[in-house]
C-alpha cells in the first residue's frame, strides 16, 4: 500500500508559527498606513468643505476678512452646514487634545472665539487674537470625536487671508515638532504648511 504524504501536526504548528510571526510584524504598519491614509483624505475633504463655506458666505454678505471677528462669523458657518450647531449646544464632549508630539495638552485658549459642531465627525473652532479682524485662524478638527484627537494629526490650523481664503499657518518648525523635548502647548500650530506642502506628510506620521 502506498502510504498518502501529509504534513505532520509538528509542522503545520511551526508553519502557523512562522505566518504568526509575520503577521505580527506586517500588521501594525498596515494598520498605521491604512490610519495616515484615512486622515489624508479626510484632512482635504474638509479643507474644500470649508473653503466652500467661505466662498457662500463671501458671495452673500461683506468679506470677511478686516470687518468680523470669530464670534462673529460663527452663525454665518452655521447656516451654510445643515445640522450644525453653536460650539456648546452639542450632547457630547468634545475632545481633550494633545500637542503633536503627545506630551501635553493642546491650549484650548488657541480656538476659544467660536465654534461649529458640524457633526460628531467634523469640528470647526475660531481664533481671533485680541479680536483683531485681520487675524483670524479656523481650527478644523477633520474627524471629530474620532481619535486620535492630536494637533498636526486630525487637527488643524489655518489662517483667513484678504481674500477670504484659508491659508496654512507660517512655517515654524518649533510648532510641529515631534521631538518629545518640545513639551509648548502649541505644538502642532503650524502643522497645516506641512499637511498642504508635504506628499508624504501623512505617510510619516508616528503612530
Amino acid at each position: 500500500m502506498k502510504l498518502s504524504k501529509a504534513f505532520t501536526m509538528a509542522e503545520v504548528l511551526i508553519t502557523l508559527g512562522i505566518i504568526g510571526i509575520i503577521a505580527a510584524m506586517t500588521l501594525p504598519n498596515l494598520i498605521a498606513r491604512q490610519r495616515s491614509k484615512v486622515l489624508e483624505a479626510q484632512f482635504h475633504k474638509r479643507y474644500n468643505e470649508v473653503q466652500q463655506a467661505l466662498f457662500m458666505i463671501k458671495r452673500n454678505e461683506m468679506p470677511l476678512y478686516g470687518n468680523y471677528i470669530g464670534r462673529q462669523i460663527q452663525p454665518l458657518l452655521v447656516a451654510q452646514f445643515k445640522g450644525a450647531v453653536v460650539r456648546g449646544k452639542q450632547r457630547y464632549e468634545l475632545p481633550v487634545y494633545k500637542t503633536f508630539n503627545k506630551t501635553a495638552d493642546f491650549s484650548p485658549n488657541l480656538y476659544d472665539d467660536g465654534g461649529v459642531i458640524i457633526s460628531k465627525e467634523f469640528f470647526i473652532f475660531l481664533n481671533t487674537d485680541n479680536n483683531d479682524t485681520t487675524n483670524i485662524q479656523f481650527v478644523i478638527d477633520i474627524n471629530g470625536l474620532q481619535k486620535p484627537n492630536i494637533a498636526g494629526y486630525d487637527l488643524f490650523v489655518f489662517r483667513l487671508d484678504k481674500n477670504d481664503t484659508l491659508t496654512p499657518m507660517p512655517v515654524n518648525t518649533a510648532y510641529c515638532m515631534k521631538d518629545k523635548k518640545n513639551t509648548g502647548i502649541l505644538n502642532g500650530w503650524t502643522c497645516s504648511y506641512y499637511a498642504m506642502t508635504d506628499k508624504d506628510y501623512f505617510k510619516n506620521l508616528g503612530w
